[in-house]
C-alpha cells in the first residue's frame, strides 16, 4: 500500500497543483469581474455609462470596458487616461468635458478609481502594453484602441486627448478616419532613468511622427501640446523635441503651452484644488482649442514658440 501511494504521489501532486492553479485563475477572474462591476458603479456616479454590444459590456482585446458620457449629438472626444490608472481626477476631467462633447473613455488597465502608480506600471510597462523605455515604440495597446476610436468618431470630426504615458498616442491614432483634433498633455515616455533623467527623447520615432503629420496636413488638423514647468516626468527636453518635429507643418494649427507648475507637479489638464484658478484657465484653453476645430468656433490664434 505504501509502495502504491509512493508511485501515485507524483501524479497526485501534479493534479493537485493543476487544480489549485485553475482555482486561482478562476478566483482572479472573479475578483477582476467584481472590481469591474464596482468600477461601473463608480463611473455611473460621474455620469458615465458602460458601452455595450449585444447586451454585454464591450471588450476589445485587453480593454475590458469603454465608458461614454455626454450628448450623442455633440462632437466625439476620446479621452485616454494616464498613469496611475483611471483615477477620479481623470474621470472628473472626462465628466466636465462631457458637458460639451460626447466623451468616450476606454479603461486601458486596472479598474476605475485606481490610483496606484506602482500597480499601474506593472499593468502597463510590466505587461508590455506600453514600451516604456523606447524611442522607437510600437505600443501593443494601440491595436485595441484603433477600433474603439473608429467607432467613437463614426462619420464625425473627432478629437483625442492623451496624457502622461498615453501622451503621444493621438499621433498614432491620427491614422483613423475623421481624427482632426489632437491633445498631447505631459507626454512622458520613455520614463526617466538615472542615466538619462532629462535628455531622453520621446517614444514615437521621427518616421512615425512624419507619417502622422502628413495625415494631419491633409486634414488641416489642430494640435494642442501642454506640460507644466517643474515636471520631471514629462521633461522640457522631450517636450521641445516633440515641438520641433511638429512645428511648421503646412495646414496644421499647432498650439503649445508650458505653464507654471510646482516642482514634481505633473498632470496639466485635471482639476487642481490647490491651484483652482490656474487649472481652470488650462481647462478653458483646452475647450477653446477643441471648440475651434470640432465646432468651428472662434478660437485664439495658435501659438507655438
Amino acid at each position: 500500500m505504501t509502495r502504491g501511494f509512493r508511485q501515485l504521489s507524483p501524479l497526485l501532486i501534479f493534479v493537485l497543483i493543476f487544480l489549485t492553479a485553475d482555482s486561482q485563475v478562476h478566483t482572479a477572474q472573479s475578483i477582476a469581474g467584481t472590481a469591474l462591476r464596482e468600477g461601473d458603479c463608480h463611473m455611473k456616479g460621474f455620469g458615465f455609462d458602460v458601452l455595450t454590444q449585444d447586451g454585454q459590456p464591450l471588450t476589445v482585446g485587453v480593454i475590458q470596458r469603454v465608458y461614454v458620457a455626454g450628448n450623442p449629438d455633440d462632437p466625439p472626444l476620446v479621452v485616454l487616461h494616464e498613469l496611475p490608472g483611471l483615477r477620479d481626477a481623470d474621470i472628473d476631467l472626462g465628466a466636465r468635458l462631457a458637458k460639451r462633447y460626447r466623451v468616450v473613455m476606454p479603461l486601458l488597465f486596472g479598474a476605475p478609481g485606481q490610483d496606484d502608480t506602482g500597480l499601474g506600471k506593472r499593468q502597463t510597462c510590466g505587461a508590455d502594453l506600453f514600451e516604456c523605455k523606447s524611442t522607437q515604440a510600437k505600443h501593443r495597446i494601440l491595436a485595441d484602441l484603433r477600433p474603439i476610436v473608429q467607432s467613437a468618431c463614426g462619420e464625425k470630426d473627432c478629437g483625442i486627448i492623451g496624457m502622461c504615458l498615453t501622451g503621444t498616442l493621438p499621433l498614432w491614432l491620427l491614422h483613423e478616419p475623421h481624427v482632426v483634433a489632437l491633445v498631447m498633455a505631459q507626454p512622458s515616455l520613455p520614463f526617466p532613468r538615472l542615466t538619462s533623467p532629462f535628455s531622453r527623447g520621446i517614444d514615437i520615432s521621427e518616421s512615425d511622427t512624419a507619417d502622422a503629420m502628413k495625415i494631419a496636413s491633409e486634414r488641416h488638423a489642430a494640435i494642442f501640446l501642454i506640460r507644466l514647468h517643474g515636471d520631471i516626468i514629462s521633461s522640457h527636453h522631450s517636450f521641445e523635441t516633440l515641438k520641433k518635429r511638429l512645428r511648421g507643418t503646412e495646414g496644421v494649427a499647432l498650439s503649445c503651452r508650458e505653464d507654471t507648475g510646482e516642482v514634481f507637479e505633473h498632470s496639466s489638464l485635471v482639476f487642481d484644488p490647490k491651484h483652482e484658478a490656474e487649472s481652470g484657465r488650462r481647462f478653458d484653453a483646452l475647450t477653446e482649442f477643441l471648440d475651434g476645430r470640432l465646432r468651428g468656433a472662434a478660437a485664439p490664434a495658435p501659438v507655438c514658440k
